[in-house]
């Protein structure tokens, strides 16, 4: 596996992540059209009829269930990648890609973390691949 292999494998935590996101965001956007359906502003045509709740329960049942799914599949895969980190001999590069890949956190935010340079943060980062 090349780093390019790597660094993909590692980004696909914070993908996962971003999806959680993203399905709990359509999650309380539905739960507040049910409860304000006149303050929806989004052009869209809704039901008439503001009793009948089986379309809603229906969706957010799905919406739970995907979000469930999600959830479980990010805890394995940051079970994985951190014991893929574990394996990583030097603690300096551990704490690296735990910034980066665990963490989410920007290139800048891990020189400040680390008081490094923009410059030996690559260098730690490509040792650590």
């Amino acid at each position: 596996m090349d780093n390019d292999d790597k660094k993909e494998y590692l980004k696909s935590y914070g993908r996962i992540k971003k999806e959680i996101e993203s399905i709990e965001a359509s999650i309380q956007e539905l739960r507040a059209s049910k409860m304000a359906p006149g303050l929806i502003l989004d052009d869209m045509p809704h039901s008439h009829n503001p009793s009948d709740l089986s379309d809603y329960a229906a969706s957010l049942d799905e919406l739970e269930r995907e979000l469930i799914d999600k959830k479980w599949e990010a805890l394995s895969l940051h079970a994985e990648i951190e014991g893929n980190i574990i394996e990583v001999p030097d603690e300096l590069e551990r704490s690296l890609l735990r910034y980066r890949y665990i963490a989410g956190m920007k290139w800048e935010e891990i020189c400040v973390k680390m008081g490094y340079s923009w410059k030996q943060v690559h260098r730690i980062h490509s040792s650590a691949l």
